[in-house]
């Protein structure tokens, strides 16, 4: 993610000062390399405008605070902390120092939501009735170096966050949250406490029923869509596709490979650091921001306790 937003950077007219990470390769990008977060804040300090941090999950918070205590603004992949607690910090020092914050719940920015968002809020086909996302990664048999394990229900602060962020962009903040999964195919996500494969239900007081299906164990590729059951009809969004067009032969369908995550969202990836980009030059507070930050965090926690105590979990109680 951090080369993504490099380029975006770049390619949107930005000075990138500096570029901070452990793996020499981010030096082909041909701006100053630094190997560590020290050396880059002694050399930059009087120079950086803001930061953008692509780190592993369990460093954002602590990243953070530090380009806070250096009067950055922050653009920062989700989650804002792996916890309430650092959540909590994150709003109360991006409100105490000034600063402004990003998250990069990229879905936001992506064309396809945006349309789902604007059919649905129209109202032409009525009110919606029941919500559904899936979000499916390609197997990954090891936890990919920088993602978030090692404590119950951490899928759903690494990955289930953003379509806990779709619903409360679309909806807002739901009644209760249930939640349900296991370890079917990635066996080493249960070494590890953690999770392939789960749903997620929200449920609203005047409201839609939304229902979430995540998993990393998707055998046939990477997969985003969503869907809408409305009183007068429904909003359906397909997965992309390089090639709509294919064929059938011997009973099998064959199209073109579903591409990857960087293809699929790549022009949503640069929309949001264009807007990050304009809310620094305008002064204005960028969104989504650090109480969106936030609010993602408690569904995710919440979901998080309803798989270990087998029970739906009352968001207004959790806040």
């Amino acid at each position: 993610m951090g080369r993504i937003h490099a380029i975006s950077v770049k390619s949107l007219s930005g000075e990138l000062l500096g570029i901070v990470d452990i793996n020499e390769a981010a030096k082909a990008l041909h701006v100053p390399y630094f190997s560590n977060i020290d050396a880059a804040f002694s050399l930059l300090k009087d120079k950086i405008d803001a930061a953008i941090i692509a780190t592993a999950t369990t460093t954002h918070f602590e990243m953070i605070r530090r380009s806070i205590e250096h009067g950055l603004d922050i653009f920062v992949e989700k989650p804002i902390g792996i916890n309430r607690t650092e959540a909590e910090e994150v709003v109360k020092l991006v409100h105490n120092n000034g600063v402004k914050l990003q998250v990069g719940f990229h879905k936001r920015f992506d064309a396809d939501f945006v349309k789902f968002k604007k059919i649905m809020e129209q109202g032409d086909l009525g009110q919606p009735l029941m919500v559904r996302f899936v979000a499916r990664d390609p197997i990954t048999p090891q936890p990919p170096a920088g993602i978030f394990t090692g404590e119950a229900g951490a899928i759903f602060y690494d990955f289930v966050i953003h379509d806990l962020d779709m619903s409360n962009w679309l909806f807002g903040l739901p009644d209760t949250v249930y939640s349900d999964g296991g370890v079917f195919i990635c066996r080493q996500y249960g070494e590890v406490n953690d999770l392939d494969t789960v749903i997620v239900e929200l449920k609203y007081k005047v409201g839609p029923l939304v229902i979430m299906e995540t998993s990393r164990s998707s055998s046939y590729g990477y997969d985003v869509r969503a869907e809408a059951l409305m009183s007068g009809g429904m909003i359906g969004m397909r997965d992309y596709l390089s090639d709509n067009v294919f064929t059938i032969s011997n009973s099998v369908i064959r199209t073109a490979a579903r591409p990857w995550f960087a293809e699929r969202f790549g022009q949503a990836y640069r929309n949001e650091i264009e807007a990050f980009m304009h809310s620094l030059s305008t002064g204005e507070k960028p969104t989504p921001n650090e109480l969106d930050g936030f609010k993602a965090n408690i569904l995710a926690e919440a979901a998080a306790k309803s798989l270990i105590n087998r029970e739906p979990i009352t968001v207004s109680e959790a806040l």
